[in-house]
């Protein structure tokens, strides 16, 4: 998962109090695009966040999105909606573009900023017009190398920190604050007086006010001291001046501060950030001890990295009780270059591969046999680097299979976590590599697999049939059961329940006899609403308490959770309120701590049918408007349309038929887009509601 910029920084905000009281001046003018442009290490980033914390403390609602990463449209698009928490149902940009403008714009007080974005200017800059066209009272706050250019846009450069002018007050100078309040926090004693505030003065200057290379100085202060700094300073930027003709002074500045602080590395230290440059997004310590060769030094990678954590040239941050390690983009590049400069780049590569492919699958077992959530989330917090190693492994005519694994690693994420768009592409790109290539007959199933269940999900039956029949050629063991059971789930889509059931006990013996429990325990669910859609009710209800045995015994919540509404609405069905009522419940509590949404609703919804068909309409409604609230952030169409249709129908209930027919023309015209006659159906049952109230 790519790091959110955080609204609780760890270091204090300095300076900048004219440029957020113009910010704050053009929003409240009526302004709803402003870009912070400039070069880099001005601290866009920085300001950015602290005007989305003002925003957020005065009661608006701020949505960050990370795009130091992002090289494409279909990258602003996944990022956006993973911040969104909106589940793309569309591999078509036009829609996803819609998708994600229609859940801005149920957001109140909303400001979205769009972080780094010089590198999408030209793919993606029609996107954010869209969104304000159809986000009316949404703004958005750009940070970005250069302007938009789009209408609409207020462009504001950020420049450097302001310095002292002759004869003023030097801690006036917000360069000279930023400085000495980061020297303070590595020499805790430090004092500063008229003499060596003039030093710190100078010293600021020569770095032109920018706030990156104040930051690298100030890390400094421990190990040189003032004269020190201004000594080690001067001579590097000297010499550092006399480079390319093209490069703008504020670059050179911003390198030759970077370039003087690898200067003053100790070899192994200097080794060890060349070789951070293969990291994407964050890392781990255990991460670093696998890829990092330091000869013989591995012992002290820890120290190494805690070292150049102090010095600036790497952060971290603690997460869920970890801490994980990132880069700043400036010092990355240039570490990367003085990799390439000592022929290892193809080793730490290497080591860099085959650490995050055996990490990976661990935690792929691990998630596949008993469902393990927490292992699904590491493998989410190591997406950047799995998808370097499939990127990697594509450009190398003998590393097809490292591709394969990778992106199964990651399959799991991309279904339940990650939007659609970009994935079905990425599966085109690894079997069309796979099939000129030497691929492993069981890792060519598996992916086979992944993009027929995603082609399934997208209702592409047809295609996900033949990718599926094509697996299972390919398959032995417990993943043809897991096959034949997805064939089994869309030959129930198709409402074939005898072919259906068919696989679905086909795969149960498979299972069974490799002993793949978790998928076994989805396969008797699976049978259960296979028994359920014909009317077993007695035989669906067996089946489900066989499956949700299952899922206890591995500790999987989600399909628990699942299960539990089913059995909700089995007893529903069959009139036994109480007990499905408590199911539903305890199905809601389930999902609700997955953090699934989508099931949150969906079940949510479940426990407005059951108070609408005991008279209590006033709970009926509210559950429903809460499920459509979450439904139309994730983007399940369908279900959306149906919770519509049933809104519609408590409103004809209350006699409120206009509003009624409001709501289910809207459902409607949601299931012809989708080509859904049942659902159509289904809407069309709930219009005899309004018949009845007229009548």
């Amino acid at each position: 998962m790519r790091r959110q910029p955080e609204l609780s920084p760890t270091t204090r905000f300095v300076g900048r109090k004219a440029d957020l009281r113009e910010m704050h001046a053009r929003f409240e003018a009526g302004e709803r695009l402003l870009t912070l442009w400039g070069t880099a290490g001005m601290g866009k980033t920085r300001l950015a966040v602290e005007y989305g914390i003002r925003y957020r403390h005065a009661g608006g609602t701020v949505v960050i999105c990370d795009l130091s990463e992002a090289h494409s449209a279909d990258d602003l698009l996944t990022e956006a909606a993973e911040r969104f928490g909106v589940s793309l149902d569309t591999t078509e940009p036009e829609e996803a573009i819609a998708q994600l403008g229609h859940a801005m714009a149920v957001r109140d007080r909303l400001l979205v900023v769009l972080d780094n974005f010089e590198q999408l200017v030209d793919s993606s800059a029609a996107m954010v017009a869209t969104w304000m066209t159809m986000a009316s009272r949404v703004r958005f706050l750009v940070t970005s190398r250069s302007r938009l250019r789009v209408s609409g846009e207020v462009s504001y450069e950020l420049m450097p920190l302001s310095l002292a002018d002759q004869g003023d007050d030097l801690m006036a100078s917000e360069a000279v604050q930023l400085f000495v309040d980061r020297a303070k926090s590595y020499v805790t004693d430090l004092s500063f007086t008229d003499e060596n505030l003039a030093r710190v003065a100078e010293l600021v200057e020569r770095l032109e006010g920018i706030p990156l290379a104040i930051e690298l100085a100030a890390a400094r202060i421990d190990m040189l001291g003032l004269k020190g700094l201004l000594a080690r300073l001067s001579e590097r930027l000297d010499a550092l001046g006399l480079g390319g003709r093209d490069a703008q002074p504020r670059q050179a500045t911003l390198r030759g501060a970077i370039a003087w602080s690898w200067d003053l590395l100790e070899e192994g230290e200097q080794r060890a950030l060349a070789q951070c440059a293969l990291f994407q997004g964050s890392f781990t310590l255990e991460a670093a001890e696998s890829v990092l060769d330091l000869k013989g030094a591995d012992g002290r990678v820890l120290g190494i990295l805690q070292s150049l954590r102090d010095k600036s040239l790497i952060r971290s941050q603690l997460e869920d009780d970890s801490v994980r390690f990132l880069q700043y983009q400036t010092v990355q590049a240039f570490a990367a270059e003085q990799l390439a400069a000592t022929n290892d780049t193809d080793n730490t590569a290497a080591r860099h591969t085959a650490y995050y492919l055996e990490h990976g699958q661990a935690l792929a077992r691990e998630f596949e046999e008993h469902g393990s959530l927490e292992s699904l989330q590491e493998i989410n917090a190591d997406m950047d680097n799995l998808l370097a190693v499939v990127e990697r492994a594509l450009q190398s005519p003998v590393a097809v299979n490292d591709a394969l694994r990778a992106v199964l690693v990651i399959q799991p994420v991309l279904t339940v976590y990650r939007p659609l768009l970009g994935h079905l592409a990425l599966l085109d790109r690894i079997l069309a590599a796979a099939e000129t290539r030497d691929a492993q007959s069981e890792l060519l199933a598996g992916t086979y697999r992944a993009r027929g269940k995603t082609r399934r999900v997208q209702g592409r039956l047809q295609a996900a049939e033949a990718d599926l029949e094509r697996a299972l050629k390919e398959a032995v063991g417990a993943i043809e059961g897991a096959i034949l059971a997805d064939l089994g789930v869309l030959k129930q889509q198709q409402r074939d329940m005898d072919a259906a059931e068919s696989f679905y006990r086909r795969a149960l013996g498979v299972l069974q006899d490799a002993g793949a429990r978790r998928e076994e325990g989805r396969v008797l669910g699976n049978l259960g609403a296979v028994d359920h859609d014909v009317g077993r009710f007695e035989d669906a209800l067996t089946h489900y308490r066989q499956a949700l045995a299952i899922f206890g015994d591995v500790g999987d919540q989600r399909l628990e959770g699942i299960f539990l509404a089913n059995l909700g609405i089995l007893e529903l069905e069959m009139e036994r309120l109480a007990e499905s009522r408590t199911h539903f419940k305890r199905a809601l509590m389930t999902l609700e701590e997955v953090g699934d949404n989508r099931l949150v609703a969906i079940t949510m919804g479940n426990l407005g049918t059951l108070s609408h068909i005991e008279g209590d309409l006033g709970h009926a409604e509210r559950c429903h408007q809460e499920a459509l609230t979450l439904l139309r952030t994730v983007g399940d169409r369908r279900s959306e349309a149906l919770c519509l249709g049933r809104i519609g129908a408590i409103r004809a209930a209350l006699s409120d038929c206009d509003t009624a027919r409001i709501h289910l023309d809207e459902a409607e015209m949601l299931l012809e887009r989708l080509d859904d006659t049942v659902g159509r159906s289904a809407v069309a049952l709930q219009r005899g509601f309004i018949e009845l109230a007229q009548a």
